[in-house]
């Protein structure tokens, strides 16, 4: 006890800087030794008493020593994520006492600084990732996009790009996540192609109807790519974002037909006309024998499609028959996606 009380004397004259170092030892050395309960709990006391010190410096020395510690003492941990951003942060982003709770609070009330602490943490559960997406300013954002560590619900990523999908950073490292689905992907991309049409009818380097068009069919081409690398699962998921955005064109469709998409595009017939993949008949089902089906799917398409009849020309849906009926075209041989016409 002479030793508390005398550290206390000398706490109230000493400098600063020498305090925030005191206070750091202390925690460590209290980290470290193998004393019992009752033996440690007078250096809990005195962090608890360091918790009031009026320089931010020795509170967020304590901050630093005990944040990585599973065996920090929790009052101490819970005071200062109250503290500062400042010395919040690293209790934020490295103390395995916090739950998920103290986490999405943290990201309501605590600031940027603590919002890019949380987003940086080795593990982010989904419902962490959650509250950073809804309400994560940009930097937080990114970081949770960069962070391999992060479980981000589809639904979440969709909020982020929601948010900040014009932002170029974060669009660059939500693109880069292997674990983005293909109907986010596809936004993403297409975003980034009308920002860069936009710079460039701004820039006066093309008319607006060209940059748009030149635009549309990159975007269209980087659809049917994003498609042939995803799994069949997110193909129905993907379909229904086109359409939602309006981009389910015929255009498109016969460039997944050509590019010999299949997958695709079944999945955007089946769409379209309102028909199931496999119909009732089993030797006739909607492009069941592909690619040697006399099905006339188009027909069918066009009969059936809840779209009006502009949307798919007669010389589009001609050359849709052609190149799925034809024995001589590449996708009797290639049933899988690689270009065979642009």
């Amino acid at each position: 006890m002479t030793i508390v009380r005398d550290f206390l004397q000398w706490l109230a004259t000493a400098p600063s800087n020498e305090r925030a170092e005191a206070a750091g030892a202390l925690a460590r050395a209290y980290l470290c030794s193998d004393l019992t309960a009752d033996e440690l709990a007078p250096a809990e006391g005195l962090m608890l008493k360091l918790l009031d010190d009026p320089s931010p410096l020795v509170r967020r020395s304590l901050a630093d020593a005990l944040a990585p510690s599973p065996a920090a003492p929790a009052p101490v941990i819970i005071a200062l994520a109250s503290d500062q951003p400042q010395i919040a942060a690293p209790i934020y982003a490295l103390s395995p006492l916090l739950i998920d709770a103290d986490l999405v609070d943290g990201v309501a009330t605590g600031g940027d600084a603590v919002q890019a602490a949380i987003a940086s943490r080795a593990v982010v559960p989904s419902a962490v990732a959650a509250a950073l997406a809804e309400l994560g300013n940009a930097d937080a954002c990114q970081i949770l996009a960069e962070n391999d560590g992060a479980e981000i619900a589809p639904l979440s990523i969709d909020r982020m790009v929601e948010r900040f999908g014009d932002v170029a950073a974060i669009r660059d490292a939500l693109l880069t996540r292997e674990d983005l689905p293909a109907a986010t992907r596809q936004n993403l991309v297409t975003r980034l192609s009308q920002t860069l049409a936009g710079f460039i009818v701004d820039r006066a380097w093309l008319e607006e109807d060209r940059a748009q068009r030149i635009a549309r069919e990159a975007c269209e081409k980087a659809t049917v790519t994003i498609a042939a690398g995803s799994p069949k699962t997110e193909l129905r998921p993907l379909i229904l974002h086109l359409c939602a955005s309006g981009q389910l064109t015929a255009g498109l469709v016969l460039r997944a037909l050509l590019s010999g998409n299949i997958a695709l595009f079944e999945e955007a017939l089946a769409e379209l006309s309102g028909m199931p993949l496999t119909a009732s008949d089993p030797a006739c089902g909607l492009c069941s024998k592909r690619p040697n089906c006399r099905h006339p799917c188009m027909r069918h398409l066009t009969r059936r499609s809840r779209r009006s009849a502009t949307a798919w020309p007669t010389p589009m849906t001609r050359g849709c028959n052609g190149a799925w009926s034809s024995e001589s075209s590449p996708l009797a041989k290639a049933p899988t996606a690689a270009i065979s016409r642009r």
